[in-house]
């Protein structure tokens, strides 16, 4: 059940993920030495590139979630020391989603069962 993820419409390997971003660099190189765009034009192809990459999900039990929900690393009083909420008739959910390498999706919902 590997995620396969596609750059247009071509599987991409392990290898591929790797020499992308290295072919992007001798690409962005050759155009510079022609003379064809400028550096400032570089550097918000480049911004645009990492913005592009940079991973869109924040795992859980990361201190970059953390930051993002604006919490201290350590649970607070105002937050009775505990992040998920125990009362009767609450639940904590999980979500996974995969795309296999048939390209079908599979998804698994889990729930903490209600008291």
């Amino acid at each position: 059940m590997s995620a396969v993820r596609k750059i247009a419409g071509v599987k991409s390997s392990a290898w591929t993920r790797r020499a992308l971003p290295v072919l992007t660099k001798l690409a962005v190189v050759a155009i510079l030495a022609a003379g064809l765009i400028s550096i400032s034009m570089y550097t918000s192809v480049a911004q645009v590139y990492a913005a592009v990459t940079k991973p869109h999900v924040i795992t859980g039990d990361t201190p970059e979630l953390v930051k993002h929900e604006g919490l201290e690393p350590e649970p607070q009083p105002w937050e009775d020391g505990m992040r998920t909420d125990p009362t009767s008739n609450t639940y904590e959910w999980w979500y996974f989603e995969a795309v296999l390498d048939d390209n079908s999706t599979a998804i698994f919902t889990f729930f903490k069962a209600l008291s």
